[in-house]
Formats: structure tokens, sequence, C-alpha cells
């Protein structure tokens, strides 16, 4: 029974440190695409 506690214990922990390690580089490289699609987009604005 404590070992499958600690097996829970552990997964889960895994799992937390998985979903923000994800998220991060996500939000990371979704700043990056936003900071070099926006000069872009800027200036196609000031193109027409």
């Amino acid at each position: 029974m404590l070992g499958r506690l600690e097996t829970m214990r552990t997964v889960s922990t895994l799992t937390c440190t998985t979903c923000l390690t994800s998220r991060t580089i996500y939000s990371g490289s979704s700043g990056l695409l936003g900071s070099l699609v926006m000069p872009e987009r800027a200036s196609v604005l000031t193109w027409y």
C-alpha cells in the first residue's frame, strides 16, 4: 500500500513537472514567434 502511494506521488510529480516544462517551452516559442511575426505584420500594414 505504501509503495503504491509513493509510486502515485512520483507519477503525479513527474506529470506536473512535464506539464510545467511543456507550458514554459510553448509560451517561450509562441513569444518568439509573436516577436518574429509582429514586425512583418506591422510592415505589411504600413506597406498598404
